[in-house]
């Protein structure tokens, strides 16, 4: 693939955090809308949200349990063994673990 040279262009901070927020909603919505397309309408379920993850993590405080992600993870209808597999596959992602059982949000 060829590439087109490009001229380097400077921007605000305040202007990059505008479009980077502008392309994560984008992002978010398009996989939203991603969960729920099927080939034909027939039995389309309804639209969840592809990002359980943050919707765990924003209900929880900066440190936090791994009864409280479970439980904050049944709110969202997310069985345990589900909730465990993530909160693994998070730390070092999205969390650290602080000692056994207890772990906190990256910043």
């Amino acid at each position: 693939m060829m590439r087109m040279p490009l001229e380097e262009i400077a921007c605000s901070n305040q202007h990059f955090e505008a479009g980077l927020s502008i392309t994560t909603t984008c992002l978010e919505h398009a996989r939203l809308l991603n969960t729920g397309i099927k080939k034909t309408d027939k039995d389309t379920p309804e639209l969840e949200n592809p990002n359980k993850m943050a919707c765990i993590l924003e209900k929880l405080s900066q440190e936090f349990t791994i009864s409280q992600f479970n439980e904050s993870a049944l709110d969202l209808n997310i069985p345990k063994r589900t909730s465990d597999c993530m909160l693994r596959n998070a730390s070092g992602k999205y969390i650290n673990k602080l000692a056994k059982g207890v772990y906190e949000k990256k910043h």
